[in-house]
């Protein structure tokens, strides 16, 4: 059970996988930005594991409500998700894929 949000805040549950769309390994460490609608950082936490939920985000009802998320982790290329439309008291998903730095393209064979 998780607990009520705070008024006029809200969530999101961020989801990292790999270019194969699996889920990102547990032990990897990422860095996690959130920016809001007007571009300003509301968190920058240092986050392990593919599954992140982020808390008490403030919530406008305006644009500003039009996060960004960005995700960093080492040997691989950035990731980021725009726009995560932020609800009131409410948790929002956002997928964020990240791509290996060397990765290459696997085709089937014809």
């Amino acid at each position: 059970m998780t607990p009520a949000l705070a008024p006029n805040t809200g969530a999101i549950q961020v989801n990292i996988v790999d270019g194969t769309r699996q889920a990102f390994p547990a032990g990897r460490d990422s860095l996690l930005r959130i920016l809001d609608g007007r571009r300003r950082q509301i968190v920058a936490p240092w986050v392990t594991g593919p599954s992140i939920r982020v808390t008490g985000l403030p919530f406008h009802d305006n644009p500003d409500d039009n996060y960004t998320v960005f995700v960093h982790s080492k040997g691989y290329n950035d990731g980021a998700l725009y726009p995560v439309a932020l609800r009131d008291r409410a948790t929002v998903e956002a997928s964020v894929m990240l791509i290996p730095g060397d990765g290459e393209f696997h085709f089937r064979n014809w």
